[in-house]
């Protein structure tokens, strides 16, 4: 009886160790995975889209674009695991940021002036948990802007992020622009 119990303990350590090697290549394999970060260039006509696309795929993307004054923004991303980061850059990092959930977050936002006169702003923070990330307002100058996402944890996430609404509403003066662009004819 004691040599079937030894057998069994030997059995079951032996499937133990074949388990933590092939965990162990696993994450070796996704190494280079997770180090990837995936960019997408978009409009405010097609942000709802690109957003859902881009973040719904992976830990590591970054969505920019051009922006005209008045545009709405609204993007909400739900987050599941350990150690994201986000980021917000350009006239992105102005909007309204909240966000909500159980787990830990930090959100800190700066600002400082360039040498054109003209101040930068950005905003970044960290997740862990259950979290949601809002971030919505109305565009108040024309430019650049852009949202980052990047899984900061060494281990894969143990469930991908998830857009939960995206939506860009376009300013009337750039959806009456972009309707006399088209009607000109070419």
């Amino acid at each position: 009886m004691t040599s079937k119990r030894l057998d069994w303990a030997a059995r079951t350590i032996a499937l133990l160790a074949v388990t933590v090697v092939f965990a162990g290549g696993l994450l070796l394999l996704d190494a280079p995975n997770r180090d990837r970060r995936t960019v997408i260039a978009t409009s405010c006509s097609e942000f709802a889209g690109d957003a859902g696309s881009l973040f719904d795929k992976g830990d590591n993307a970054v969505l920019s674009g051009s922006f005209a004054s008045g545009d709405r923004v609204h993007l909400v991303i739900d987050f599941k695991g350990i150690g994201y980061g986000w980021e917000l850059t350009g006239v992105l990092a102005a909007a309204k940021k909240d966000v909500t959930g159980s787990g830990s977050f930090s959100t800190v936002t700066k600002s400082r002036s360039t040498s054109a006169g003209a101040s930068a702003t950005t905003s970044h923070g960290e997740i862990s948990g259950f979290e949601t990330l809002v971030v919505e307002g109305e565009i108040m100058t024309a430019g650049e802007g852009g949202i980052s996402i990047t899984n900061t944890n060494s281990l894969p996430p143990f469930a991908r992020l998830r857009v939960a609404s995206a939506s860009c509403e376009a300013s009337k003066g750039s959806v009456q622009a972009s309707a006399r662009a088209a009607a000109r004819p070419k």
